[in-house]
């Protein structure tokens, strides 16, 4: 086989929903993991801080993982838009689902799930995430970094989510899980 096929059929997974959804568990699984050392840092400095603090500056090493909250919800947004983007592609190989971008609000609408207004104030804040505040430090506009209002309705800075965010991010996940079974 020429190399040349070889990465047509390579680049023809996209039309696969099987290599969506393999992603998309990737993804959750890392999201899971990132939480997981996330949730054991902060209940160590929540049963004592002042432990966790000196700790530190004996080693001289900060603990990372009391920051890498917003690194979870980048992965949990990647989740669902992978999986939004597999059961479109599930139900229509020639969906370009490109014309998406990172709108998961879009996407959760065009899959046909429903959100309560608190789920669809997340996805717009998972949006975000996905775009910038996942991955880089600052975003490319100054209105990006303003405050805007969180999930459970009060003001949060970009990247900063609601305490039940996690769940509430998770079971739409679930859902998106189970339509894709319902689906195939």
């Amino acid at each position: 086989m020429p190399k040349r096929d070889f990465w047509r059929d390579q680049f023809g997974r996209g039309k696969n929903p099987a290599f969506w959804w393999l992603e998309a568990r990737r993804l959750k699984r890392a999201s899971d993991l990132v939480w997981t050392a996330y949730d054991e840092a902060l209940h160590e400095f929540q049963l004592n801080p002042d432990e966790f603090l000196a700790k530190e500056q004996e080693t001289g090493i900060t603990n990372v993982d009391l920051e890498i909250s917003k690194t979870c919800f980048f992965l949990i947004g990647l989740t669902i838009e992978v999986l939004s983007k597999d059961i479109l592609i599930g139900r229509n190989a020639e969906t370009s689902v490109a014309q998406y971008g990172h709108d998961l609000r879009k996407l959760i609408a065009e899959v046909g799930l429903s959100v309560e207004q608190e789920d669809s104030i997340l996805l717009n804040q998972l949006s975000e995430s996905i775009m910038w505040h996942g991955r880089y430090p600052t975003p490319k506009t100054f209105d990006s970094f303003m405050p805007k209002i969180g999930a459970d309705g009060s003001r949060v800075f970009p990247g900063h989510f609601a305490p039940r965010s996690k769940e509430r991010a998770e079971a739409i996940c679930e859902r998106l899980f189970r339509l894709y079974d319902q689906d195939t």
